[in-house]
């Protein structure tokens, strides 16, 4: 537990995303241009402020798909324009000057109602107004000057953003799906890896390809929005995203059988075949990647075909060897069905690569489309009115309700101040309000750090510059390599980038009035002041309670892995044929609810008032909830080659005690109430393993006599991986009951 010993501090080391360098050149073009025409045409003035506001706006540049683009480019600009305006006429009367700083920073914090292009919306529109009020006021002649020189830095940073876009309509929603393609090659590396132990990485892994899947289906709704008739490509792409599903069905299956062959220490072959089995399927899905980018590959299954014959050849062997040991008939079964899973799974990533290589949709007999009725359903939400979000999120109870109302407080009185002691450049104060306060304290307590930290580094870095550079060019160019470095590491460390951006913002001012410490001093000061505002608006303004917040996902999620476990043992248990539409209906319900819940456990680690026995408790929690389900996804993989034959007894008697535990579990969390003795599911699980026993030394016998298609075999194929999935969600039910029963004593 090495993240719940350090998590106070590890996160200002945290690297969370890869350098965007196009996102640096845009900042440095968008300054450097109209710093140097302004001053050849001489009009310096001008040109400074069209570069700033250009730098303003190339913050607020989104990726994803093209239309989600070009309306937050047009919403920034439009919005922005009225910031600056109303900024200037109330910024001389200081009541009107706060109540719109509360109202207008109110509209930022809620923009976040329409995801991450509506918080950087927000962002750029706010520090455009809280710019502009810190500057000298002015009338509707000065007000329309100004929102002239904001919408041609606006209209420039927009050019910017649409030169850098490559002409390809479907490049985002191709990178979407490779995205997911990759993130499915980590998780196999990662929980291979970490097989027999609690691992923090395999949760972020399960939520990464979860949460890369879901970018995927929303870029595909998005790239059919308003569009007529179908393509090729878009049909594809369709058949691309339903393939992940399939993938990792199949690949849980092959993570599960194959436990079972690297746990046994005799058979090293199927060991060693099983090994190059996985490399090469991460082989072919990092190639299926390149030609999904449009980039060079080979794609070839012949060495995985290679691999899995020489299994199914193991598999022979072991039958003809197998003599009246009842303990590798187990094995011999899950060899069976490991092969079965190989060849579906290359199966499906010929029938993938096929789809990519010739951007044709193709169907695999039998397979169910219920993503693309998924996939209807999401184009049917994303006709609902632009303004549904705002008042679906118009309530107390709503979090990014009570975050607008917190950065509205946050940042008056951060004007306030600045207004009423007349503090020299006092927009840097609610600058800092406004980029360090987040949603969650966590993610704002790491800001407070990342910020001062860069804040005083780059204060004492840049009198130092400023010894060796002086001129005023020379400034000039330290500030536009610096905005560019800063841009391209904004996502990747935000205390590395603030370093750069002090210096970025300490010689850009000091090119216009070179003055030398007393700018640095300044930054720092209201860096230190924001940021104490910043904190204390986080941790005493409407907090959230980020383990209450939890425990009320993790519960949602036990309930529907509940629903989840009901729905595919029915299957089992019952003589119908699965209803495939129902199951993997609630399979999504399932995925989303753990996505959810593992959200929200990874703020939970960032709080740092966060403990490390909470840590401990609900990483356990998800960790077993997490493999409990994936224990379920083999199960539906094991429908494909049931044949329906009559459970035993104690099989239903088994389900019906973990339905209990898992019911139990969930009352306990929502009443916070003592959780009660776990259910008796080690009886059932050992009557139903004695009677498979019974049957394969039966099976045993059949094999001496040579008899191949019997009832009890076909029995055993139907059950005798159910029967190693059961004990193992026993040992998970019972790991979630370790986690909970901690919790029955304290006050959630």
């Amino acid at each position: 537990m090495n993240l719940a010993n350090n998590h106070l501090f590890n996160f200002l080391l945290k690297f969370e995303k890869n350098i965007e360098a196009y996102r640096g050149i845009r900042a440095g073009i968008a300054l450097a241009f109209p710093l140097v025409i302004g001053r050849l045409m001489g009009y310096p003035e001008t040109g400074f402020y069209i570069g700033l506001t250009g730098v303003f706006f190339i913050l607020g540049a989104v990726g994803g798909p093209y239309k989600i683009r070009a309306k937050t480019a047009i919403a920034t600009l439009l919005a922005g324009l009225l910031a600056i305006g109303l900024g200037t006429l109330v910024s001389h009367i200081i009541w009107l000057k706060l109540l719109m700083t509360f109202l207008w920073m109110f509209a930022v914090g809620y923009a976040a109602v329409y995801g991450h292009p509506g918080i950087m919306t927000g962002i750029v529109t706010g520090i455009l107004f809280l710019f502009t009020i810190h500057t000298p006021p002015g009338d509707i002649i000065v007000a329309g000057e100004r929102m002239l020189i904001g919408l041609v830095g606006g209209i420039w940073a927009i050019a910017l953003w649409f030169i850098f876009w490559p002409l390809q309509p479907y490049l985002p929603l191709k990178k979407a799906i490779a995205d997911c393609y990759t993130a499915i090659a980590d998780y196999i590396q990662v929980v291979l890896s970490n097989s027999t132990s609690l691992s923090v990485s395999e949760l972020q892994q399960v939520k990464g390809w979860r949460e890369k899947l879901q970018l995927a289906k929303d870029a595909l709704v998005i790239n059919r929005q308003g569009r007529r008739g179908t393509s090729e490509i878009g049909q594809a792409a369709v058949i691309l995203i339903q393939d992940i599903e399939y993938l990792m069905t199949a690949i849980s299956t092959l993570i599960k059988l194959s436990g079972i062959h690297r746990q046994n220490s005799e058979n090293i072959t199927v060991k060693i075949l099983l090994n190059e089995a996985f490399k090469e399927i991460v082989i072919n899905l990092e190639n299926l990647v390149q030609k999904i980018r449009n980039q060079p590959a080979k794609f070839n299954c012949d060495r995985l075909k290679q691999i899995t014959q020489a299994l199914d050849e193991q598999q022979s062997f072991q039958r003809q060897t197998i003599g009246n040991q009842v303990d590798a008939y187990v094995s011999l079964i899950s060899l069976v069905r490991l092969v079965e899973a190989l060849n579906r799974l290359i199966s499906l990533l010929e029938r993938t690569y096929l789809v990519v290589e010739e951007m044709k949709p193709t169907t695999i007999p039998g397979e169910n489309n219920s993503e693309l009725s998924e996939i209807t359903i999401l184009l049917e939400k994303g006709d609902q009115p632009w303004f549904q979000p705002l008042l679906d999120n118009l309530s107390f109870d709503s979090a990014i309700f009570r975050h607008g109302l917190r950065l509205a407080i946050a940042t008056s009185v951060a004007v306030a101040i600045a207004t009423i002691e007349s503090i020299p450049r006092g927009f840097w104060i609610s600058l800092t309000v406004l980029l360090v306060l987040q949603h969650d304290f966590g993610s704002t307590f790491r800001r407070f750090f990342q910020r001062i930290l860069g804040t005083v580094l780059g204060a004492l870095m840049t009198p130092i510059l400023t010894v060796f550079i002086y001129t005023q060019a020379g400034l000039e160019a330290i500030a536009i390599v610096s905005v560019s470095v800063a841009f391209s590491l904004l996502r990747f460390n935000y205390g590395v980038a603030v370093f750069l951006i002090t210096v970025y913002a300490v010689t850009l001012e000091q090119s216009r009035t070179f003055e030398n410490a007393w700018i640095a001093t300044l930054r720092v000061i209201a860096t230190l002041i924001g940021s104490g505002l910043a904190f204390m608006a986080a941790f005493f303004l409407f907090r959230d309670r980020q383990e209450q917040q939890f425990w009320r996902l993790a519960t949602n999620a036990i309930s529907c892995s509940r629903d989840y476990f009901q729905i595919v043992m029915m299957s089992y248990l019952s003589n119908k044929s699965p209803d495939y539409q129902a199951i993997n209906k609630q399979r999504h319900q399932n995925r989303l609810a753990q996505f959810n819940a593992q959200i929200s456990l990874q703020k939970l680690i960032d709080d740092p008032q966060t403990s490390q026995l909470q840590i401990e408790i609900a990483l356990t929690l998800m960790t077993n909830l997490t493999r409990f389900s994936r224990a379920i996804t083999v199960l539906i993989d094991q429908l494909n080659d049931f044949s329906g034959t009559d459970p035993h007894p104690e099989l239903e008697t088994f389900v019906s005690r973990i339905d209990l535990g898992l019911s139990q579990l969930e009352t306990s969390l929502k009443s916070q109430s003592p959780l009660p003795p776990i259910p008796d599911t080690v009886t059932p699980s050992q009557q139903f393993q004695l009677y498979l026993k019974g049957l394969q030394q039966k099976r045993l016998i059949e094999l001496a006599n040579r008899e191949d298609e019997t009832p009890t075999r076909q029995v055993l194929l139907d059950y005798s991986i159910v029967a190693l999935e059961i004990e193992e969600m026993a040992d998970y039910l019972q790991g979630m009951y370790h986690a909970v029963s901690q919790l029955s004593w304290r006050s959630l």
